[in-house]
């Protein structure tokens, strides 16, 4: 009742807004499971099949799946809600039967490919780079947790709109001459609009709509999740600033 008066919304028809996890069934829970696991292998039979290139062409090839698959679904959320940033419920947890439903699907499917990509990285040394693994280390079990618990999962799904940056990366590194220099600048271009300044304000939405008294309401348990998250996503801040100072 209280968010309902505070925002002039399409949810102001709504007797009562539930949050996703609240409304979630067994079914649905066993549902998200499934598609992270189907996911990991997913992209890995798409690493080892894939006809041409070596374990990092290939590795890439498996990226750019994800990529495409998250960034196409973000934008399409995007094309039909508006984002309240100021919003706990919206940012944190998500309302139950609208558009935000699907979140915690495209989320799983990329618990998946990290945890499917950390392994390609562990078993073949030449895709292996350290920054890579350390942002695979430092998303991967933040997505997962908000998947468990419902904390900040919003705010993760918006947040793959960064990868919007890895298309034009991959693609130039699949191409060569003057293709691959057009696809550098759209590279650079795309790293400062989705993960400078996009991920930076959804960053920012994190501390504008939880306030200590949102924090305090929450679980001990949640509590602990919350702040895993924010730590996590501080330092994924700090990674994605020294990718721009290596562009």
């Amino acid at each position: 009742a209280e968010y309902m008066g505070r925002h002039n919304t399409h949810f102001m028809n709504l007797k009562a807004l539930v949050t996703i996890v609240d409304a979630r069934s067994y079914d649905t829970a066993n549902n998200i499971i499934g598609v992270a696991v189907l996911s990991a292998i997913w992209h890995y039979v798409l690493f080892r099949v894939w006809p041409r290139g070596d374990a990092m062409f290939r590795s890439r090839v498996a990226s750019m799946a994800h990529a495409s698959f998250v960034c196409g679904a973000v934008l399409l959320w995007l094309s039909v809600n508006e984002v309240e940033f100021s919003s706990h419920l919206r940012m944190m947890h998500g309302v139950a039967g609208t558009a935000d439903d699907w979140m915690p699907f495209v989320n799983a499917v990329s618990v998946g490919y990290f945890a499917s990509d950390a392994f390609i990285m562990l078993t073949h040394a030449d895709v292996y780079t350290t920054d890579a693994m350390a942002h695979h280390v430092i998303i991967g079990p933040a997505f997962a947790l908000a998947l468990w618990n419902g904390i900040g999962m919003p705010c993760q799904f918006l947040f793959l709109l960064e990868e919007l940056s890895t298309i034009p990366l991959n693609i130039k590194a699949f191409t060569t001459g003057a293709a691959n220099e057009i696809a550098g600048y759209v590279f650079a271009l795309a790293f400062v609009c989705s993960r400078t300044l996009f991920g930076s304000r959804v960053y920012l939405a994190i501390f504008e709509s939880t306030s200590m008294d949102d924090v305090w309401a929450m679980t001990p348990g949640n509590r602990a999740s919350f702040a895993f998250q924010v730590t996590c996503c501080t330092i994924s801040r700090i990674l994605n600033a020294y990718w721009l100072l290596l562009i």
